[in-house]
């Protein structure tokens, strides 16, 4: 059963890393595409540069490509508080309590 698990363990790895090798991959390609126009147009076989066209590579090279901005609502408060409560005063105890004659060892009898 631990060679089962092992397998299973080195066959995931394996998937992972061929994954990101995969991404990588594709992510250079569509760079080189977006910097060679002449290129561009060899992988379509027709004219890359016509309005209508609309790919990866294109949005890459217009610098149109964002990343994930979550899209937050920002909403006046309910009510507005103008007057709150003074904040309690603090009070210092000049006494230390954790040496207390009664906090010591029993006294046992000699």
């Amino acid at each position: 059963m631990q060679g089962l698990n092992a397998m299973s363990q080195s066959w995931l790895s394996l998937s992972k890393r061929m994954t990101a090798v995969l991404a990588l991959a594709l992510f250079c390609w569509s760079s080189a595409l977006a910097a060679s126009h002449s290129l561009h147009e060899k992988a379509h076989g027709h004219d890359a540069a016509a309005p209508e066209h609309q790919c990866a590579a294109k949005l890459l090279a217009q610098g149109q490509v964002e990343s994930f901005t979550p899209v937050t609502a920002v909403s006046a408060p309910d009510s507005i508080i103008a007057f709150s409560l003074p904040a309690p005063a603090l009070v210092f105890v000049s006494v230390d309590r954790r040496l207390a004659p009664g906090r010591g060892p029993p006294v046992l009898p000699a």
